[in-house]
């Protein structure tokens, strides 16, 4: 299954409406934000693990959106060690651990997000919301198939460099290898635009099956 792929269910996290996902969703975000003490962030885990078990899914799927983040966590863990402040070390310490600590929170929230709410969904509930900026005629509807668009164009790009994974690159000097590579990212990023635009025709069209949902 891939990363972030919704996951359907009739849990309780699953049946709330996508707009109060969505809320809940920013609320916990900015709360783990302005968290400053490991207490607070006892707080924010609890809460994620019981919105892990409320949801029914598998705490090692959602730890495992954290695998393509790692090197980046850990480079930022290294960065608060350097002795670039006045900082002792144990309190460069205690400022890594929680901030990259606040920074998996931040991504498993948004991933519980992700997993347990359809994109369409997601994009109708994030319409119903901005609707209020109508009426200084922002085109929220464009904004939101913008954002729908950008939902389905991931996996595409995804599935097709999922197609020369493994692909054998003859050894030598690094710009042959450049070289040898360059041609089958063109192929990748053609056959994804292709089916983008494809999807964009799709959705443009007035016989698209797909239909609205209303939210009162």
């Amino acid at each position: 299954m891939k990363s972030g792929q919704y996951i359907p269910g009739n849990s309780i996290i699953h049946s709330l409406d996508p707009r109060t996902k969505l809320l809940g969703t920013v609320f916990l975000l900015l709360f783990t934000l302005l968290t400053d003490n490991f207490i607070r962030l006892g707080i924010l885990i609890f809460i994620l693990s019981l919105m892990i078990i409320l949801a029914h899914l598998q705490p090692g799927y959602i730890l495992g959106q954290l695998r393509p983040l790692s090197w980046f966590l850990i480079f930022t863990f290294l960065i608060y060690l350097l002795p670039v402040s006045a900082y002792s070390l144990s309190q460069r310490l205690y400022l890594g651990t929680l901030f990259t600590s606040k920074l998996i929170v931040l991504v498993l929230f948004v991933s519980i997000l992700t997993t347990t709410t359809a994109e369409l969904d997601l994009c109708y509930g994030l319409e119903c919301l901005l609707s209020p900026l109508k009426k200084i005629r922002l085109p929220v509807q464009d904004m939101v198939l913008i954002i729908y668009l950008s939902l389905q164009f991931i996996p595409i790009l995804h599935e097709e460099l999922q197609s020369i994974y493994g692909v054998d690159i003859k050894a030598g000097h690094i710009l042959n290898r450049l070289k040898q590579l360059l041609p089958m990212l063109s192929i990748v990023f053609r056959n994804s635009f292709e089916k983008a635009d494809k999807l964009a025709l799709t959705l443009a069209s007035p016989d698209y099956p797909l239909k609205r949902k209303k939210y009162h």
